[in-house]
């Protein structure tokens, strides 16, 4: 079976919080149920067509006749807490803050080393990745860049930076990221050698669409989209899925969205990029998903060849073809999917937006099958009491508890988490007001008005939208903290360390997002005096203040919330095995330097203590292999090759001199690079498609 050349017509978008077309006059004394089926009727007449007619407006048609998503959307409101230290005491700085010794070595490569670290003030892990600029090539300011895309960035799926230490003495940089031990899509792959269910397989397909839809809002372009840049947080089989790796990200303005620059992985690679001088859209991120789609679905590239000058050809001009032994069972809305997304054309392909609303990912994907979210959130009445409590909280409670949600672990908010995704019914990565009012529709004793309060308070920064860290910070509200997050949050907030706030400090800490005038306000309300100067006590008494004496019943949350300075325990050490030979070597120009030795080191803790915790109630990406298909090999892990770009960061960097963090080696296998942007690229010694059973490593960025 082949794939046609011409696009279908598709479903067109459902409404983000639409229901049951029941409806009942307001005069009329109804059930609860029939309150939030007329709710959400006249929220489908009204604010949710506002909000898509907004969307629509945002969406630029490219010079190809893509129906771009790319907008532009302001930076996340804690894009600011990610803090670059630099200067001479910025190493010492580091090893105050984390014991960075004996820790586990979770992935090495070309791009250099993560291993575990552990904060020693909340005993906290989370991961370290060092790079070696004299081997990765390029400067401090393009690996800056690179952090800089990523730290705007506030999505669930979107794997997250806390801070960075620069080594200028000795060329390196040492970031702090939230800890991934359940290694990369691709190494999963060997346990599901023809493919994944349908049901899994659109799971994680929804969730790689909901990261692109926000970067695209936010003027990003991933660029490199494959199984080898989406990990695991831990080892579970359900366990949340991360976009890593913007090495190869651009940030570009909506309308203005040309970009040239040669460069991804082969078999990821849409036609437009095989030029010799390509001019190309977001429309490349797309083509990528459906690859990735493909390959889950039937372990196998959709279009590969040893030589590289034959892929080539094969992508810019076979047809997408689906062999029955491969595909038998798999659905016609499977395979057109992967057909809408893997259009020739640009301007055939689906965006990310109009991608999660096809009838296939609506159909199978289980992110938001199961109870209802207004069902939910009226069983989860901690949540809805943090809410109101957050609502009611001076201003600068709300940005400690902002500091606190953004300084926690993403894996200790695990059920925090699935309640967001399941009140983002449109996938944008952010909560509108009509899907909180959607949300909030069941429970009875929060009034209408009360319900747009909340909303508004939640919404820190005036952005319109409700972010992720934004909607966190409101949940643990009227929770208990630990001393320890409490300081770790009042020192985030001392930027000059001398034991008190000021309105000097915020500026810093903040980036400009805060008037002085506001701040001096805020300082004062908190304060209750007018040098606004806030000590330790009296910030812990505000972070505390309006808490019940007792512990706050935190319901069926199996996130440590209430206390979370807990020891997670140790990490075991993991000896290195043989890598998985990458199946596309980059081209070397001239200069490039030879290729790393690539040894890997598989992130495998054995105390489950130390590595996030399993998700208990998230069953969103649980796949199962089809039993009706035949041996087929699974894809292999793919390498970048890049020509005429940016000084790449991506190649392998010497270990770290005489400093403890230097227990890291090489961490990711991506080696790319620069070569001229009209050079053919060509295949270095192709292994053809090498076998999943060795481990791959834990990759990061």
């Amino acid at each position: 079976m082949g794939c046609s050349g011409s696009k279908p017509a598709t479903k067109a978008r459902t409404e983000a919080a639409s229901g049951s077309s029941i409806t009942a006059a307001p005069d009329i004394d109804i059930t609860s149920l029939e309150k939030a089926q007329t709710l959400q009727h006249e929220l489908a007449k009204g604010d949710e067509k506002a909000k898509e007619e907004e969307r629509q407006d945002s969406r630029r048609m490219t010079s190809s006749g893509f129906m771009s998503d790319l907008g532009s959307d302001r930076a996340a409101f804690t894009s600011a807490f990610v803090v670059n230290h630099a200067g001479r005491k910025a190493v010492a700085e580091l090893e105050k803050r984390y014991d960075t010794t004996g820790g586990t070595v979770l992935g090495r490569g070309a791009c250099g080393s993560v291993v575990a670290v552990r904060q020693r003030e909340t005993n906290e892990l989370f991961a370290m990745k060092v790079v070696a600029l004299e081997t990765v090539g390029g400067t401090m300011e393009e690996l800056k860049k690179e952090i800089e895309i990523q730290r705007t960035l506030d999505h669930p799926n979107i794997c997250k930076i806390f801070e960075t230490y620069e080594d200028q003495k000795h060329g390196e940089m040492y970031i702090i990221m939230e800890l991934c031990t359940g290694g990369a899509l691709v190494s999963r792959m060997k346990n599901h050698r023809h493919g994944y269910g349908e049901a899994a397989a659109a799971t994680i397909v929804e969730k790689i669409l909901s990261s692109i839809i926000y970067c695209h809002h936010h003027g990003i372009v991933h660029r490199d989209i494959k199984l080898d840049n989406l990990i695991y947080e831990n080892e579970a089989e359900e366990a949340e899925l991360k976009l890593i790796d913007f090495g190869f990200a651009c940030e570009i303005a909506s309308g203005r969205e040309a970009m040239w620059d040669q460069l991804g992985t082969p078999s990821y690679m849409a036609p437009e990029l095989w030029s010799s001088r390509p001019e190309y859209d977001s429309s490349v991120d797309m083509w990528a998903i459906g690859v990735v789609t493909y390959m889950l679905l039937s372990g196998k590239r959709p279009f590969h060849d040893d030589n590289k000058r034959e892929k080539a050809r094969m992508i810019k001009h076979d047809a997408l073809r689906f062999p029955d032994h491969e595909w038998k069972g798999v659905s016609k809305e499977a395979k057109d999917f992967c057909c809408q997304m893997m259009q020739k054309q640009p301007k055939d392909r689906l965006s990310a937006t109009a991608a999660k609303d096809h009838p296939w990912i609506k159909m199978a994907s289980t992110i938001h099958k199961g109870e209802d979210i207004a069902v939910e959130m009226q069983r989860h009445n901690e949540v809805v009491a943090s809410l109101q409590a957050f609502s009611e909280a001076d201003d600068l409670k709300k940005l400690a508890l902002e500091v606190i949600a953004f300084a926690t672990p993403p894996s200790k908010l695990e059920e925090l988490r699935g309640v967001f995704v399941k009140m983002d019914a449109d996938d944008s990565g952010t909560i509108s007001r009509a899907e909180f009012r959607n949300a909030m529709s069941l429970c009875d004793d929060v009034p209408a008005e009360r319900v747009e309060q909340m909303y508004s308070q939640m919404d820190v920064d005036g952005s319109g939208e409700v972010d992720y860290t934004e909607f966190l910070s409101a949940t643990l509200s009227a929770q208990k903290h630990s001393n320890a997050s409490i300081m770790n949050a009042f020192t985030t907030l001392d930027t000059d360390g001398d034991g008190y706030i000021t309105n000097m400090d915020i500026q810093q800490s903040l980036a400009g997002q805060m008037s002085q005038s506001a701040i001096k306000e805020m300082l004062e309300v908190a304060t209750g005096s007018r040098d606004g100067k806030v000590s330790f006590q009296d910030f812990k008494r505000i972070v505390l203040s309006g808490l019940k004496s007792e512990s706050k019943d935190v319901g069926s949350l199996n996130v440590a919330i209430a206390e979370m300075s807990m020891h997670p325990g140790r990490l075991s050490r993991v000896e290195p095995s043989s890598p998985t030979k990458d199946e596309d070597e980059p081209p070397r120009s001239p200069k490039s330097p030879p290729p790393a030795d690539k040894k890997a080191a598989p992130a495998a803790p054995a105390d489950k203590k130390a590595a996030s915790a399993a998700p208990a109630a998230d069953k969103k990406a649980a796949p199962a292999a089809p039993a009706d298909k035949k041996a087929a090999s699974a894809p292999p892990a793919d390498k970048k090759v890049a020509s005429a770009a940016p000084a790449d960061k991506k190649a392998a960097p010497a270990a770290p001199a005489d400093k403890k963090a230097a227990s890291a080696a090489p961490a990711d296998k991506k080696a790319a690079p620069a070569a001229p942007a009209d050079k053919v690229m060509t295949d270095p010694k192709a292994a053809g498609e090498p076998s999943l059973e060795k481990k791959e490593p834990t990759q990061y960025l």
